[in-house]
């Protein structure tokens, strides 16, 4: 399950909404280029340089994207994130965003549409590369992906910690539920069965926000409700900041 670990669960944030908006601009570029009816060579038909260097960049862009996911997959596909240390999480990320960065540089300067993303995407593996903190996102708009992996359903209940809450959010889900209401607010949430990914988009201001899983154990199906301890008791949920 993805948002198991806090390194996934920060590059879907970013990377999702990324990853539509670059397969948005690579369709348009393919289908421009397919349906297009031949015209007679003209000063008027012919292309610019500047559209074939716009061409060339969502091309390149959507190159980059295919061996950004390679290279996360390489690093995440031994890694322990579930049981790992504090110390051995550290390093994970560090050296999934070491692995990131060169490859998000050649994405600049990226097509107008994603430019922004790309910038937002390129600054988080400039901190995750040097400090290992897989706990700080940019607001804005974000998709988050749930990817159960595991062998019963799971859910994403993302909730921004209401300003002026110090508690950690460990702290908060200890609290009666009618506390916890008062202490945050309820964004958005995403349920998936097993072997099953769904993604739920958001726009994050900047402040505190928690995943939690407050499905019981024992919940094979989402239509088959367990009755063990909800998830997030055996450790389904993080804390994380958006800047």
């Amino acid at each position: 399950m993805a948002l198991q670990h806090s390194c996934g669960l920060t590059r879907r944030h970013v990377g999702t909404l990324l990853v539509v908006l670059a397969t948005t601009a690579c369709s348009g570029a393919a289908g421009s280029a397919t349906a297009a009816t031949p015209q007679p060579p003209s000063i008027a038909t012919a292309p610019t340089n500047s559209d074939q260097i716009s061409a060339d960049r969502i091309s390149a862009v959507c190159s980059a994207w295919v061996d950004s996911d390679t290279a996360a997959a390489r690093v995440l596909l031994n890694a322990e994130l579930g049981s790992g240390t504090p110390e051995q999480i550290q390093t994970i990320v560090k050296d999934f965003w070491s692995a990131q960065q060169p490859i998000l540089a050649t994405m600049q300067p990226a097509p107008a549409p994603i430019q922004a993303d790309v910038a937002n995407l390129l600054a988080l593996a400039q901190h995750g590369a040097a400090t290992g903190d897989p706990a700080t996102i940019s607001s804005g708009a974000v998709g988050i992906t749930l990817d159960n992996q595991g062998r019963e359903a799971h859910q994403a209940l993302i909730v921004h910690i209401n300003d002026g809450v110090t508690e950690p959010f460990t702290t908060l889900l200890t609290l009666p539920p009618e506390q916890r209401a008062q202490a945050a607010t309820a964004l958005g949430s995403v349920e998936v069965d097993p072997g099953q990914a769904a993604t739920v988009f958001l726009r994050l201001t900047p402040g505190r926000y928690g995943a939690v899983d407050f499905l019981a154990q024992g919940t094979t199906r989402l239509d088959a409700p367990g009755n063990g301890d909800p998830h997030y008791q055996h450790g389904l949920q993080t804390e994380f900041t958006a800047t």
